[in-house]
């Protein structure tokens, strides 16, 4: 659903007005209209009360503002008296599907705009982990040592310019292209998806004790 004021319009040089679309799949809304980010708000503090979701994930986070998410973050820490509001997890994608009219949306390079509890994956890590996400290229874990420091950067949290560890989202894979599992085998030149070679159970445990070990949030998918 969308309100009227949030569609995201752009200026053609032909004078046409179209939608943006910084989502890669149609318009976006825009949080930075007033009356969208009151819905947002709103809508984040009622599923928290009404339902007790304890995690919110925001997909493409690059198109929502910062004072937006800082308003949702602050909102949820005010929730309830007791302060527990502080412990529902905020953390989104700080990127676009596209170009957007945004010029304030929670990229990496505005991670100290943020709250410092406004979570952000790290996708250079994840990358440096085990190589491109759909494709046969390596990683560290496969021996890769040109990713070494980009490794060690993010065992810090360091992966980019986050105040505090707690900004950063330590993963080597989601929900988008391969898995992990299927990431070790194509990039061993195998096709064998359902092969149980002790390599691969061996690189995806490296990878696991990489992230369980690293400096901020770490994020694993169930069934890599």
């Amino acid at each position: 659903m969308l309100l009227k004021d949030s569609a995201r319009i752009l200026l053609q040089n032909d004078r046409r007005l179209t939608y943006s679309n910084g989502s890669g799949c149609g318009n976006e809304t825009a949080s930075d209209k007033l009356m969208y980010r009151k819905y947002m708000i709103e809508s984040v503090l009622y599923w928290a009360e009404e339902y007790h979701i304890d995690g919110f994930r925001f997909d493409l986070m690059g198109l929502h503002d910062i004072t937006t998410m800082n308003s949702i973050r602050s909102a949820l820490d005010s929730l309830y008296a007791d302060g527990s509001g502080e412990k529902i997890l905020m953390y989104g994608e700080p990127w676009t599907g596209g170009t957007t009219v945004i010029s304030d949306g929670c990229s990496q390079s505005k991670a100290s705009s943020l709250n410092s509890r406004v979570g952000m994956f790290a996708d250079s890590y994840r990358d440096a982990i085990k190589g491109g996400t759909n494709d046969a290229t390596t990683g560290f874990i496969q021996g890769n040592n040109d990713y070494t420091s980009t490794v060690v950067s993010g065992v810090q949290g360091k992966s980019f310019s986050a105040q505090a560890p707690s900004q950063t989202i330590a993963y080597a894979d989601a929900h988008d292209n391969l898995i992990l599992w299927d990431k070790m085998v194509k990039s061993s030149g195998s096709t064998s998806w359902d092969s149980t070679s002790s390599t691969y159970t061996g690189e995806v445990k490296g990878v696991m004790e990489l992230l369980l070990n690293s400096q901020g949030l770490p994020f694993i998918t169930a069934g890599c």
